[in-house]
C-alpha cells in the first residue's frame, strides 16, 4: 500500500486516497486510505447517499473497471440498559447509550450497474446484504452477557440467526444460533453455541478459556443428525491448546490480574466418528523468543520480568489414524 493506493501482483496501481474529513467514516486524513476518489455523483447508489467515491481499477483487455462506493448516515440508538457497580456499597449505574449518526458504507455499484447493498440496525449491526444477483443474507442480533471480567464491555452484540435467500426460487433458508449462559462465574466461564441448520440438524460448539479468562477458544464441536437432544451424533472434534495468562493484565484489570491469554495455539485435535473410529492431528511450534516487561508496582524502584513469546509457526504436524481403538498408525 502507498499513499496513492495499492499495487497488485502485476505491478499495476489500484488507486486510492486518504479522506480529508468524516465523509466516509474516517475522522482525519491519516486514519486510513480508501479506494478511489470523492465524487458528487450519487446516481445508481442503492440507498440515499450522503457521500460517494469513484474507484477506477485495471479491467479486462487493458481497460478500466469503474466502481462506485456509496456512504449513508446511519442513526444509532442503543438500548443496552446494563447496570454496573459504580460506587462503594454496591451502588449500580447504567452505561450511557449511543444516540447519534455514523457514516457507513451502504452500497457498491459494479461496472455493469448491478450492486451490493448493506443495511444496518440502530446498534450499527449489519442486518442485510443484498447481492448483485438479487439474493440476500439477513441477520438478527441479540445483546449477550459473555460473563466477562472487563467492566467496560459486560455485554456484546451477537448474531442469533442468519437467513440465506439465493433468489433461486427455493425461498429463504435460516440458521439459528442459541447461546448458552456462562456457568461458574467469571473465572470459569464457558460458552456453548448450538447452530441449527435449515433441515433441523444441530452443531454444538463449546468454547473454554485457555491460560486466562478471555478470550474463549473452541474446544469441542459436535455434529448431529437432527437435534442434539434427540438426534444422532455423527462426529465429535476435541481440540486441546497450550497457552498462558497475559502478564500485562495485572496493570489493567486489578484485582483480577490475569484476564486475557497469550501464546495460545492448538496442540491436538481428535476426531471421533459415530462408529467409534478416531483420528488425531498434533502440532508443534517454534520456540519463539523472550521479551522483557517492567513492573513498577514491585519493589522500591520496580522490577524487570522476562516472559516467553512464540511466533505461532507450525514446525511439525503429525497425523494419526487410530481406526477403532487407540492403536496408533502414523
Amino acid at each position: 500500500m502507498t499513499p496513492s493506493g495499492w499495487v497488485d501482483t502485476l505491478g499495476r496501481l489500484i488507486p486510492g486516497s486518504a479522506p480529508t474529513n468524516g465523509d466516509y467514516g474516517a475522522t482525519n486524513q491519516d486514519e486510513l486510505i480508501l479506494p478511489g476518489v470523492p465524487t458528487s455523483d450519487f446516481s445508481n447508489c442503492p440507498t440515499p447517499a450522503a457521500s460517494a467515491r469513484i474507484w477506477n481499477t485495471p479491467g479486462p483487455n487493458s481497460g478500466t473497471s469503474t466502481f462506485k462506493l456509496c456512504y449513508s448516515d446511519v442513526a444509532l440508538s442503543t438500548n443496552f440498559q446494563t447496570p454496573y457497580v459504580c460506587r462503594p456499597g454496591g451502588v449500580t449505574c447504567n452505561y450511557g447509550e449511543w444516540k447519534f449518526s455514523v457514516r457507513m458504507l451502504t452500497g457498491i455499484v459494479l461496472p455493469g450497474l448491478s450492486f451490493w447493498r448493506f443495511d444496518y440496525n440502530n446498534y450499527g449491526d449489519l442486518v442485510k446484504i443484498t447481492l448483485p444477483t438479487g439474493g440476500s443474507l439477513s441477520y438478527t442480533w441479540i445483546t449477550l452477557a459473555w460473563g466477562t471480567a472487563d467492566v467496560n464491555t459486560p455485554v456484546s452484540r451477537t448474531v442469533s440467526s442468519r437467513t440465506v435467500d439465493a433468489n433461486d426460487g427455493t425461498g429463504p433458508h435460516t440458521w439459528t444460533y442459541q447461546w448458552a449462559t456462562p456457568a461458574g462465574g467469571v473465572a470459569s466461564s464457558f460458552q456453548q453455541i448450538t447452530v441449527t441448520d435449515p433441515l433441523g440438524s444441530d452443531t454444538v460448539h463449546t468454547l473454554d478459556p485457555v491460560g486466562g479468562i478471555q478470550p474463549l477458544y473452541e474446544t469441542k464441536t459436535q455434529f448431529y443428525q437432527g437435534s442434539y437432544t434427540a438426534g444422532t451424533i455423527l462426529k465429535t472434534i476435541d481440540t486441546q491448546y497450550s497457552g498462558s495468562s497475559n502478564p500485562y493484565d495485572m496493570y489493567l484489570y486489578p484485582p483480577f490480574e490475569s484476564i486475557s491469554s497469550t501464546n495460545v495455539v492448538p496442540t491436538s485435535t481428535i476426531t471421533t466418528w459415530a462408529n467409534g473410529h478416531k483420528s488425531q492431528t498434533t502440532y508443534s511450534y517454534d520456540s519463539g523468543t523472550n521479551y522483557s516487561a517492567f513492573n513498577n508496582l514491585e519493589g522500591t524502584y520496580g522490577t524487570w520480568h522476562t516472559y516467553p513469546a512464540i511466533y505461532g509457526r507450525t514446525v511439525q504436524q503429525t497425523d494419526y489414524d487410530f481406526g477403532n481403538g487407540m492403536s496408533a498408525c502414523s
